[in-house]
């Protein structure tokens, strides 16, 4: 059997198709590689060992069967932002969370073409920043990240916060605000087309009569 090891997408599904070399074989390596890069790189917040080698077999079976999808048999990984059947997506954030029960229309469409998933990599906390924190510690194990991604850099932070990420409280005043400034521009636009000067309106008089 040929040396597959630097093979990429469209080399290892030809190579699958032709019986180069079997599933259960490249997704085994990509597991091992994974494996020995986990404790370093922290690339991966899942890992499918059991679940995708099974998969990688029942691969072998469909192949030797005749049958030939563009990725039947491929191992590839998806970002911890789609949901993949049985595992958890948690967006990049620390805690734990329930299992999904069904797949994202991205994995539903690899699994159709026949790829094998052998694990969810980590990703920026709710997608908010353009790059993966650095790797948050030594103790995971089979894949789990120990921790949440890193901070970015200061400057790489964004000035202020989207209004879904605050707090209740501070979404109403943003609102408040944003309504009273609104309000007072409408105020200045109407005086002004009446033939007034721009000014805030006069106070009604307290005086007694």
């Amino acid at each position: 059997m040929e040396d597959t090891r630097d093979l990429g997408l469209e080399e290892t599904a030809h190579s699958l198709a032709t019986g180069a070399s079997t599933s259960v074989d490249r997704v085994r390596r990509s597991l091992d590689a994974i494996d020995a890069s986990q404790p370093g790189l922290n690339a991966f917040r899942v890992v499918r060992r059991e679940a995708a080698l099974a998969e990688a077999a029942e691969a072998d079976r469909r192949l030797a069967a005749g049958e030939r999808l563009p990725l039947l048999g491929v191992p590839i990984a998806v970002k911890d932002d789609v949901d993949v059947t049985g595992e958890p997506t948690a967006f990049g954030c620390a805690g734990e969370f329930p299992a999904k029960t069904a797949d994202s229309e991205v994995v539903r469409r690899l699994r159709a073409a026949g790829a094998v998933i052998v694990g969810k990599t980590n990703s920026p906390e709710l997608g908010q920043w353009p790059f993966t924190g650095a790797a948050s510690g030594t103790q995971g194990t089979r894949g789990r990240a120990s921790g949440p991604p890193a901070d970015p850099p200061a400057a790489a932070r964004p000035r202020s916060r989207p209004g879904w990420c605050l707090p209740r409280s501070a979404r109403t005043a943003r609102v408040r605000s944003a309504s009273r400034r609104r309000g007072q521009t409408w105020s200045a636009s109407s005086r002004s087309a009446a033939g007034s000067p721009p000014g805030p309106s006069p106070r009604p008089s307290t005086a007694s009569p």
